[in-house]
């Protein structure tokens, strides 16, 4: 039988932010295919690890090692850091406000630099809504590593077999999994809700 839920923990950046590399790198790289091999390889995943672990300003410099030909449009990253924002998903930020109606515990879990968390909080303006916050650059750890998940689950009393999980990311949903949650990788607001009504969350 499955354990009663009555936790949900979502992402933020494309789960309830929609955050978008292109929005800003379309203005400076016009060849479409140099943008798209700068998309994905040039600031991917690679890009975002060096950013959560180092700094914004050391994941330039290496990556501008790596890629010198693109070094000028690397260099502008933490520029235009803030124009990638492109709105709030306000399906799942509906669902998060019908889940705190029903009583049901709702926390937030992101994997974002030190050096960033200033521009996120001008940006976001719904962080009342969680009961709890983790951020990775904030507790020295990053998702898909299990410590982020354990600091969560410590903090703020967590049973990973009462609570649930939502992230766009498959690498972060397999962890979780592993460690015990439920989990879902977002791609719409309508998975998110069928997600939850079959746990009776909703």
């Amino acid at each position: 039988m499955t354990q009663k839920k009555n936790t949900v923990i979502f992402d933020l950046f494309n789960v309830l932010v929609r955050w978008r590399h292109e929005k800003a790198y379309a203005k400076v790289i016009t060849d479409p295919q140099r943008l798209e091999f700068f998309l994905q390889n040039v600031i991917g995943s690679r890009f975002d690890y060096l950013m959560e672990h180092t700094s914004i300003e050391e994941a330039v410099i290496e990556t501008q090692k790596k890629y010198p030909e693109y070094a000028d449009e690397i260099a502008i990253y933490p520029q235009i850091l803030p124009e990638m924002f492109d709105g709030y998903i306000t399906e799942n930020l509906q669902i998060i406000k019908e889940l705190k109606e029903k009583g049901v515990k709702v926390y937030l879990l992101s994997n974002l630099h030190l050096s960033a968390i200033p521009m996120a909080k001008k940006i976001v303006d719904f962080w009342d809504l969680f009961d709890g916050i983790i951020i990775s650059g904030e507790v020295g750890a990053s998702k898909p590593e299990p410590e982020i998940f354990q600091i969560l689950f410590d903090r703020f009393k967590i049973n990973p077999k009462e609570a649930v999980f939502i992230d766009d990311t498959e690498v972060n949903v397999q962890a979780a999994k592993i460690l015990g949650l439920d989990a879902l990788i977002f791609k719409d607001s309508q998975e998110v809700r069928a997600f939850l009504e079959k746990f009776s969350l909703l």
